[in-house]
């Protein structure tokens, strides 16, 4: 039996007590049982009918100012006297069921408000930080070109270093546009991952001899820690993956000090797994930073100060094509000791 006070019981409950009293009080006045169960049974009767039509009407315009709240439905006239007139009553327990339903449905909306209102703010970040990036090199080569269309074009020297350096800010314009559209070819699933079976020793070893023969200003040391521990077959996009890892790495050099060090390192977690870790000691982040560092175009507060370039967008590439790769990128950072970033491959062949 269900444990909800309806009305009717709530009726029942009062017309009891009610009879009980008036029983007793016509014991000790001595009325014959007769008489006595006769004026009873009239009371409870009586009582019954009243109490349960007074509260009955206190409950249904009771339910009907909260039917105002949660319902979003209006009925016409006809549904109004049908539903008055013909269907059952609405009971507590039905009452309690919408309210229920209803605020689900309030919690829900206020879910999605609060993912709309994220998706908003990360919009206007976006086009803020994309406009940040997009707009350095735009303007760089706009202002090459018009000193030399004014005249600068005659002087050997200014004309070869000012078309040399639009050249870089068409470069950077051109790497922007293609992290975007693999990205985007990423996301959309438009990029099929070519997984192979190669050895992490001998990419990470590839990676590193391409970067240290281009030019090292802040003279950081590159190593692969326990070389011996790095041999290691993998599955995976032998060309993707060597992509995160030349991004790690030069994103740990350009946040990087002077005479400092990038090191990798591969570990072993088991059979199926290997672990690759980006470590350097840079400028580091704060905790909060973290969570954002993979958005397209984010920079650091850090990072922004020290005016870094470079595309804005290689964490977020790393990201996505880790994700594709059904892996997951990790950091650990500290402001001024540096950061670790890893990420996980599988050392078996899988579906991806």
């Amino acid at each position: 039996m269900s444990n909800y006070v309806t009305p009717n019981r709530l009726s029942l409950y009062c017309s009891i007590g009610i009879t009980a009293i008036l029983f007793f009080m016509l014991l000790i006045l001595d009325i014959s049982y007769a008489k006595t169960f006769v004026v009873c049974a009239i009371t409870f009767g009586c009582s019954f009918l009243i109490i349960s039509s007074a509260v009955q009407k206190f409950f249904t315009e009771r339910i009907k100012l909260i039917y105002k709240f949660i319902s979003n439905k209006k009925d016409n006239y006809r549904e109004e006297a049908f539903r008055k007139l013909v269907l059952p009553k609405t009971s507590l327990l039905d009452l309690e069921n919408d309210v229920e339903i209803w605020a689900t449905e309030q919690t829900e909306k206020e879910e999605q408000i609060a993912l709309l209102k994220e998706n908003e703010n990360f919009r206007k970040d976006f086009l803020a930080n994309f406009g940040h990036e997009i707009k350095t090199p735009i303007f760089s080569v706009q202002g090459y070109i018009h000193t030399l269309k004014d005249g600068a074009i005659n002087d050997l020297n200014v004309r070869d270093k000012f078309i040399e350096n639009a050249q870089k800010g068409i470069d950077r314009l051109a790497i922007l546009t293609k992290d975007l559209d693999t990205i985007s070819n990423l996301e959309s699933g438009k990029i099929h991952l070519e997984i192979e079976k190669f050895n992490l020793h001998d990419v990470i070893i590839d990676i590193i001899d391409e970067i240290t023969f281009v030019e090292n200003p802040k003279q950081i040391s590159i190593k692969l820690l326990d070389a011996s521990t790095a041999q290691i077959n993998v599955h995976a996009d032998k060309q993707r993956i060597s992509q995160v890892i030349t991004n790690l790495i030069e994103n740990a050099i350009k946040y990087g000090n002077n005479n400092g060090f990038v090191h990798i390192s591969v570990f072993e977690i088991d059979k199926h797994t290997a672990l690759i870790e980006v470590s350097d000691n840079g400028i580091g982040m704060e905790t909060a930073e973290i969570d954002r560092i993979f958005e397209r175009f984010y920079r650091t507060n850090s990072g922004r100060n020290k005016n870094k370039t470079g595309s804005g967008i290689g964490l977020a590439l790393v990201k996505h094509i880790l994700e594709a790769h059904q892996q997951k990128i990790t950091c650990r950072s500290t402001p001024n000791v540096g950061s670790t970033f890893g990420f996980t491959l599988d050392r078996e062949n899988k579906i991806v």
